[in-house]
């Protein structure tokens, strides 16, 4: 044994300062492993986490609130939600009620409730939204909460929303208010999304129907908000959003989906038969205030237009729920895919809630144009339709990495979850 020692001693004395330091101070176990990018419709897009119930278990069930994220470093992207309820204790309405807000994590594909006291949880609220963004430039990812609670009856009607900030330090997210919870239209927001607006390095919020909040340059948020939608919308509320530059000139686009249901509200607020449908818009970024030009917006083309038609209003879209950003053709230009739905009666729906949900895919043109493409990668067959689904979000990512993207289901319960390219180039539905 004291022949070892001394050996020992004779290897460490014989290794210079330099040497000895790089071999006792081996590299960090727990790298960051997920990329945190700019805006909230990157974090989500990008990294590769996929939320599928017929594929994976879950110890909790929810659906309409949740993001993805490395909560413990491992490599695994973890789930922030809005819990909908706990097993064995029978539903709930997920719009309205038991939000509570758990993680979810993932090791391996095994699912696991982590410590409740990891997420300074807020009673009684209604998360629609959650979005992951660096709110303070720390280096970690930030969750921010977007509340739209629907009147019903056991809420007496009203109609409640607000906007939450959950900073994540230390291990633990910790809650601060943005805008309180309160009732009215005006902070019912049923979506939102974050990118940096002003262009000077610190992400900003847009909230519903383009209420902005600017960051105040030290991850807190000015008291006072601006709308972008001046006056009447023209009956058409923003339910989906998402905030990128999507023609490389340095400033954050706006995608904003739109709703209008049946029309009954629709017609009565300003809407016109010519836009009725087109739930797809986008608006150019500049450099001045209010940082978007809202006079020249781009609708984009749906192949679904009935306008001019006796079915415009029966099979009409009434609106686009969820949008996805990606580089789907590899041209160094981003496109854009929409999630839209037709109204709930017939044809299309039952009258009460199943209705049919589309997926339409619009090339970028390069020039500030876009091209609907949907027919050329799904066919004419209505392969890229979902009758009867209650798919509300999705994203695009190559999950078996045969470099080809595949076209992913966030929903609860469907007979497919996902698309993939097959052998003539087009896509078609999977399991």
């Amino acid at each position: 044994m004291k022949k070892y020692l001394l050996l020992l001693l004779i290897i460490i004395s014989s290794c210079s300062k330099e040497e000895l330091d790089d071999y006792i101070e081996p590299p960090n176990p727990n790298p960051i492993p997920q990329t945190i990018y700019p805006t909230s419709v990157q974090n989500h897009e990008w990294n590769d986490g996929w939320y599928s119930r017929d594929r994976e278990s879950y110890p909790v069930e929810f659906f309409s609130a949740f993001e993805y994220f490395d909560y413990d470093l491992d490599g695994d992207l973890d789930i922030f939600c809005r819990v909908g309820f706990y097993p064995g204790q029978g539903d709930s309405n997920a719009a309205n009620t038991n939000n509570d807000i758990r993680i979810i994590i993932n090791n391996n594909n095994t699912w696991t409730l982590a410590d409740r006291d990891i997420v300074d949880i807020q009673p009684n609220r209604a998360y629609r939204k959650i979005v992951t963004v660096d709110i303070d430039n720390d280096g970690d990812l930030d969750m921010i909460g977007f509340n739209a609670e629907d009147p019903a009856e056991f809420n007496g009607y009203r109609t409640m929303g607000g906007l939450d900030l959950f900073r994540f330090n230390d291990g633990k997210f910790y809650f601060e208010e943005i805008i309180p919870y309160q009732e009215g239209n005006p902070t019912f927001f049923h979506s939102g999304t974050a990118a940096d607006i002003n262009n000077d390095g610190w992400v900003d919020l847009i909230a519903g129907t383009g209420k902005m909040i600017l960051n105040n340059g030290d991850g807190t948020f000015q008291n006072s908000s601006y709308d972008l939608v001046l006056g009447n919308s023209g009956g058409m509320d923003w339910y989906s959003q998402a905030a990128i530059d999507l023609n490389n000139d340095g400033y954050t686009d706006i995608i904003a989906g739109k709703s209008h249901d049946d029309g009954e509200w629709f017609f009565p607020m300003g809407g016109t038969e010519e836009l009725y449908g087109k739930t797809q818009w986008v608006y150019w970024g500049k450099a001045e205030y209010p940082y978007f030009d809202m006079d020249n917006p781009l609708i984009l083309p749906t192949n679904y237009d009935f306008f001019g038609t006796e079915d415009l209003i029966s099979k009409g879209l009434s609106s686009t729920m969820d949008i996805s950003i990606v580089d789907f053709n590899k041209d160094n230009l981003l496109d854009i895919f929409v999630l839209s739905h037709s109204p709930i009666n017939p044809p299309y729906g039952d009258g009460s809630s199943s209705q049919l949900n589309l997926i339409e895919y619009y090339k970028n043109n390069g020039d500030n144009t876009f091209t609907n493409e949907t027919w050329n990668i799904f066919g004419t067959d209505g392969e890229n339709e979902l009758p009867n689904s209650g798919t509300n979000y999705w994203k695009v990512r190559d999950i078996d990495n045969d470099g080809d993207l595949e076209i992913l289901l966030e929903v609860e319960e469907y007979p497919f979850t996902h698309f993939k390219k097959g052998s003539t180039g087009q896509y078609y539905k999977t399991k």
